[in-house]
């Protein structure tokens, strides 16, 4: 059997990424930054809840949306509407371009908590910033768990008042 190459170039096998997580890698190739919010950013930080979507605040004026599609698509998404998404697994993302009652993005980019979710790395917007936009958007579902987030960050803010 002849040699296929040079061995020293050889790498393992490239674990198989969730179609999300697959999404957040080719984001992150593209140099497009984002941050998780919304309720999924609650629910990676402990917030007991549901959503049907991922929201992701990207850096990008919104006249760029099918940037965003094209690449999804690439990944075996479905557009659904001009910002939203169904990964190849039925998972939805929302392609958010503005978030109402916070800073701008690249202050709250800054400001995100590191973390590890679908096998990448990924900002989250912390829970303080995330009741602030709820606040904004003044919906009724975000009314509705507005009380749940505030009792879980109050929480929070007494264990580390006394430690």
């Amino acid at each position: 059997m002849e040699p296929r190459g040079d061995a020293r170039r050889k790498v393992a096998a490239a674990r198989e990424l969730s179609p999300l997580g697959a999404l957040f890698a080719a984001l992150q190739e593209e140099r497009i930054k984002f941050v998780v919010v919304g309720m999924t950013a609650a629910i990676i930080q402990g917030a007991p809840g549901v959503t049907l979507d991922t929201d992701l605040w990207v850096q990008l004026p919104e006249r760029q949306y099918m940037r965003l599609i094209n690449l999804s698509v690439r990944l075996g998404a479905t557009a659904v509407r001009q910002t939203v998404v169904a990964l190849r697994d039925g998972k939805l993302v929302n392609y958010c371009y503005g978030i109402s009652g916070v800073a701008s993005f690249s202050t709250e980019y800054r400001h995100a908590k590191l973390m590890k979710w679908e096998g990448a790395v990924v900002r989250v917007l912390p829970l303080e910033r995330i009741i602030r936009s709820k606040e904004a958007a003044d919906r009724d579902k975000d009314r509705a768990v507005l009380p749940l987030l505030r009792d879980i960050a109050a929480s929070r803010k007494k264990l580390r008042i006394r430690r």
